[in-house]
């Protein structure tokens, strides 16, 4: 283990993950780096065996895994609590996000990232391309068709977070914000990485690495993309999505006003198609 202060801080939140726990954290073990990393695992009182799992990995990677054990759910009694709690445990430098059914498939992932946010202080987030494993155990890629090397807010809105996914990103931690510090737009967003993107492109450049590093599992097993609404709760989730984007726009003092219209518009014809 490399000696010194944490320099990357791995956030890995954990429920009911036993069927796919062991192939995220060997992404993390097989790491490897010049520098110090560490893991905070969070387990919210998973009722599988992912809690024994995640025992086991701490035991045996002890200077990697540091895992946090609720006794009781917090995901259904304190989000704020909760977030405010694992965000406490983060002491690097920079900080990747990679849920317990996804992970890493490239060694030198962290590495890469590291390197080239070192030789860039004006960026705040680095990622890369991703394979997606979809429920038939079919591995497929995501080209990331536009490569382009920098990436602003306007790609952002546009492309919304298609492209990016958690486990790809890394960024700097002193632009992490706690659940309870997000600004009002954020809470009108259902999918918590698109605001953090955004956040991160308000506050820097972001770069983009040709390198696919990770897989996201497609609509696994507890997954919120696996959660199919009813016809009332996707007019909502439509509601709410324009709702984001108004609050965005406040926020930004019409910055970036020509393309979020555009984007409302190109949501709305989509779910119209999709409804009749």
């Amino acid at each position: 283990m490399e000696k010194g202060p944490v320099q990357v801080s791995v956030r890995c939140a954990t429920y009911n993950h036993e069927r796919y726990i062991r192939q995220c954290l060997d992404g993390f073990v097989m790491q490897k780096t010049n520098f110090r990393f560490e893991v905070i695992v969070h387990d919210d009182a998973s009722t599988d065996g992912t809690t024994d799992i995640v025992r086991e990995y701490a035991e045996k990677y002890p200077d990697i895994i540091k895992p946090m054990f609720e006794k009781e759910n917090q995901y259904s009694r304190n989000l704020r609590a909760m977030d405010k709690a694992i965000n406490a445990r983060l002491v690097g430098k920079y900080v990747a996000i990679c849920e317990g059914d996804d992970y890493w498939i490239d060694p030198l992932k962290l590495q890469k990232q590291y390197d080239l946010m070192e030789a860039h202080p004006e960026c705040s987030l680095c990622f890369h391309s991703h394979n997606l494993l979809l429920p038939d155990g079919q591995i497929k890629e995501h080209v990331n068709r536009n490569r382009k090397t920098i990436y602003t807010v306007k790609d952002f809105i546009w492309r919304g977070a298609e492209f990016v996914t958690t486990n790809a990103m890394l960024f700097r931690r002193e632009l992490y914000w706690d659940y309870e510090d997000r600004p009002d737009y954020w809470k009108y967003c259902n999918v918590g990485d698109y605001p953090l993107l955004l956040h991160l492109a308000l506050n820097g450049e972001v770069f983009y690495l040709d390198d696919v590093s990770s897989v996201y599992r497609v609509n696994s097993i507890g997954s919120v993309s696996n959660r199919k609404g009813s016809f009332h709760q996707q007019v909502q989730f439509l509601k709410e999505t324009m709702l984001f984007y108004n609050r965005f726009n406040e926020y930004t003092d019409n910055k970036y006003w020509f393309f979020i219209a555009m984007k409302k518009i190109r949501i709305f014809v989509r779910y119209v198609k999709r409804m009749i």
